[in-house]
């Protein structure tokens, strides 16, 4: 089995395992999977444990990575399936699921609301937002 990142459908896990839901289940593939497994030697040590691993899925896309796109190949799938021309996601101001969306959404010619509550402000927090306006999302305050 290959461990060379791949964006194809038939390359998951899930449909692997359970093929009959290939067609069924709607998905587009956005991230570049499996992502690696990287041993923390150093990390290790200070802390005084004998082995120490992490995933890696900050490297599960090109433009923006992490455990957003899993689920956005699902969500975003089934909003083409459905012929959604706009879809929709709540969140705090500087949700990263948020921005990941307009991300994605643009990505495949869906346009993006994001619903925000407000949130400390924080860097992180005014780096979301201007993503997510970079990215054409429309925000939205409540």
């Amino acid at each position: 089995m290959s461990c060379r990142p791949t964006s194809s459908t038939e390359a998951r896990p899930i449909f692997k395992q359970y093929p009959m839901l290939k067609g069924r289940l709607p998905h587009v593939p956005l991230g570049l999977f499996p992502t690696p497994i990287e041993k923390l030697r150093n990390l290790s040590r200070l802390i005084g444990v004998e082995e120490l691993y992490v995933k890696r899925d900050d490297l599960s896309g090109e433009v923006y990575g992490g455990n957003k796109v899993r689920k956005l190949e699902f969500l975003l799938g089934d909003a083409l399936r459905r012929g959604a021309r706009e879809v929709m996601t709540f969140g705090c101001a500087g949700s990263n699921h948020a921005l990941a969306t307009a991300i994605y959404a643009r990505q495949l010619g869906l346009k993006s609301i994001s619903m925000l509550t407000p949130q400390l402000n924080a860097r992180y927090v005014q780096l979301n937002l201007l993503a997510s306006h970079y990215f054409g999302a429309e925000l939205h305050y409540y």
